[in-house]
Order: structure tokens, then sequence, then C-alpha cells
């Protein structure tokens, strides 16, 4: 091998590397906060618990987005998901009410107060410390925003 191959070998290795460490970055920034993830995307399965990805999407006229921060000093870990729906705010926290029972999560208040209508759960499980729902009241499809702060 010439001098010169060597030395070009070395330069696209050493390249290689900056380039490798510079994607795990990213990756892993991504995963401590995110925005805008589909339900296809790998940072969806990598950064929304299996306890989360269970839940049901009610009545989807658009596919859900999800965003989420990962512990920062004192503030909680959060995962937001966000789609609109063609359910009735009723239907949709009775099916959350009965889904995040799985989590052990417990519905403490609902409130119907235009345009929303929200709903409170406490959870005592492994990994939900609480759970938010809001529910739009536009027609054909209402916006819905589910919030959890995470336990961990």
């Amino acid at each position: 091998m010439s001098r010169l191959s060597k030395k070009s070998l070395a330069i696209g290795a050493g390249i290689g590397l900056l380039l490798a460490a510079g994607s795990a970055c990213v990756g892993a920034w991504t995963l401590f906060e995110a925005s805008g993830v589909r339900r296809s995307s790998i940072a969806y399965f990598f950064g929304v618990p299996t306890s989360i990805r269970q839940l049901p999407i009610v009545g989807e006229c658009t596919p859900p987005l999800y965003r989420w921060r990962g512990r920062d000093g004192e503030s909680s870990p959060f995962i937001e998901l966000s789609y609109s729906s063609r359910a009735s705010a009723e239907d949709i926290v009775k099916a959350y009410d009965t889904a995040l029972k799985s989590a052990a999560c417990t519905l403490t208040r609902t409130e119907a107060t235009c345009p929303w209508t929200t709903a409170t759960f406490e959870c005592r499980g492994p990994d939900i410390l609480s759970t938010s729902l809001r529910v739009g009241s536009e027609s054909p499809c209402a916006s819905v925003e589910v919030g959890f702060i995470e336990n961990y």
C-alpha cells in the first residue's frame, strides 16, 4: 500500500468515526426530547413506553403525533399524544378510563367547559404518575390531547 492510500484510509476512518459519534448524539437527544413523532418511526418504538403505546386511538380522524421530554433537573418527564377524533368527548373519556385501568390509573375528575372536556387521572403504576385528557368540541373531528407524566 502506498503512503498516500494509508493516509487516505486513516482520514476516511476518522471522518467515519466522527459521523458515527455525531449520529449517536443526535439519536440520543431525539430519545430525550422529540416532537411530531409518528407511530411508524423508530423514535416512537424507542421513546414511547409500551404502556402508552398500547392505549387506544379513539375514532381517529388524523394520525396521532407524539412529543416528549425526558427528566430535566427537577421537572418530571412527560409524553403528549395529540390527534383528532370522530368520537364524542364522552366516548373518548370512557375509552381512556377503561384503558388506563391497566396502568393503575383512576379517573379523578371530569369537567366540560366550552370548548374543552377535560379529564384527570391519578396513577399508581410503574410507568405513569398522572394523565390529563382534553377533548375539543370541533366538528366533525375534535382535537384530542393526552398528557402523561412519567414515573422514572
